[in-house]
């Protein structure tokens, strides 16, 4: 079969990567193999590509097929599997594998496995005409939400988590900080749960055409003690430093983005939250809670020979669109 491997770290730019024939995986009792129609990219992907994983251990190898917001169809199945059968759409997103057995598993933080296996990152990923995956780890797509799959499995899930994370306390006032694809989910969902949502962006970026938001403010105007809760979406220093400024005493900033805080929060005890990797569960509760709430998201399909036009324009904040890569025109 046909793939699509990175050869090395580099600045996407540089096109490090080449099509490659591999052999078509065997299938354990409890796994399935699908037939890959459509991967995502996302920032994530380009923080791989160009090397900024190098300190956490990723990637792990090279060659290495790239690929975590995965949706295809089911084309056969282990004789163990239990939950799919053939030709049934499903979705993989970032946790590929985990033991199954440690307390973190049983206990639903799989994410926190001391065997955790990423997709795409520790293990292959998705940009290949066929991917297998233990059954455990795949997700089947309601008809509801079947057309914004790709945009949920990963942006989604993870606006979901901080969504999640906000809920727990009383916060009427969040501002975001970044105006990528997650952000507009995360805006969407907050004005869900009638919390006020202000995107916060720096003098450079375009101001976003979406409108999710209740007031658009810049980082270098903002007022000291004004969130309730920040979320930072972009590996800005700016960003980082602003949003614990912004932010009320004691009140706290969900960093999911790489990056450095300068400031010193714990002189107004103001905390900072590491949302992890969304988990089975909190991606089982997206696609319900989607539903019966839909929302506006822009897709644009691209092919393998304009991967790299697809990443520029994600690192370079031209779209707010999910670009996608259609595998079955890719691999004709």
């Amino acid at each position: 079969m046909k793939a699509l491997a990175l050869l090395k770290n580099a600045k996407i730019e540089y096109n490090p990567f080449k099509i490659l024939d591999v052999n078509l995986p065997d299938l354990n009792s409890n796994e399935i193999l699908v037939r890959v129609t459509e991967v995502g990219l996302c920032k994530l992907d380009i923080d791989l590509i160009e090397g900024n994983f190098l300190s956490f251990g990723f990637p792990s190898k090279f060659p290495l097929i790239i690929g975590h917001e995965i949706i295809g169809k089911v084309e056969d199945i282990g004789e163990n599997v239990n939950f799919f059968k053939k030709y049934e759409s499903v979705a993989i997103g970032l946790i590929y594998s985990s033991c199954l057995r440690c307390k973190n598993c049983l206990n639903g933080k799989e994410n926190f496995c001391d065997k955790l296996q990423i997709t795409g990152f520790s293990s292959d990923g998705g940009l290949s005409q066929y991917f297998k995956i233990n059954e455990s780890f795949a997700f089947n797509i309601p008809n509801e939400i079947n057309i914004d799959a790709p945009s949920l499995i990963c942006n989604g899930s993870f606006a979901y988590k901080c969504a999640k994370i906000i809920n727990r306390y009383n916060v009427e006032k969040v501002g975001i900080f970044g105006s990528d694809l997650t952000a507009q989910i995360l805006s969407q969902i907050l004005k869900y749960y009638g919390i006020e949502v202000h995107l916060v962006i720096s003098k450079s970026e375009p101001i976003p055409e979406y409108k999710f938001y209740d007031s658009l403010e810049y980082a270098n105007n903002l007022k000291q003690n004004y969130f309730d809760a920040a979320v930072v979406l972009s590996n800005n220093f700016e960003f980082m430093d602003k949003a614990v400024l912004a932010v009320k005493r004691g009140s706290n900033v969900i960093l999911a983005a790489l990056g450095i805080v300068k400031v010193p929060a714990f002189l107004e005890g103001k905390s900072f939250i590491l949302p992890g990797l969304p988990t089975r569960s909190d991606i089982i509760e997206l696609m319900n809670f989607c539903k019966s709430r839909k929302f506006q998201v822009d897709k644009e399909e691209i092919n393998f020979s304009n991967i790299t036009d697809g990443l520029k324009a994600i690192k370079y904040k031209r779209t707010n669109k999910k670009i996608y890569i259609n595998l079955q025109k890719s691999f004709l």
